[in-house]
């Protein structure tokens, strides 16, 4: 199944497992986007607070290139997970499990 290929991590296998039922990896699939969705709305949400915000909400230019570049994706990483950690939330920041 096609769902399943897209919702994989890289370095995990890109076909369905045999013997997945189909409705197990739609599961699947819908889960691992959903999951992105949520920890985009918190990375966003978290660069776009404090006094000099990395990303404001109101100035989305140049965004594609800083998450080209490694060293300004990674400090972008850095500062949201900061965020999340001095309110004692940077376990949201994890993968949800995939559902059974």
């Amino acid at each position: 199944m096609t769902a399943y290929k897209y919702a994989t991590l890289p370095g995990i296998t890109r076909e369905k497992p045999a013997g997945l039922p189909d409705r197990k990896a739609v599961a699947h699939a819908v889960e691992r986007l959903r999951d992105l969705v949520r920890r985009s709305l918190l990375a966003r949400i978290c660069l776009a607070t404090g006094d000099t915000p990395l990303w404001p909400l109101g100035a989305d230019s140049g965004v594609d290139a800083a998450m080209v570049d490694d060293a300004r994706r990674k400090s972008l990483r850095e500062a949201w997970r900061g965020t999340l950690s001095r309110i004692d939330a940077i376990a949201s920041a994890n993968a949800s499990s995939s559902p059974g």
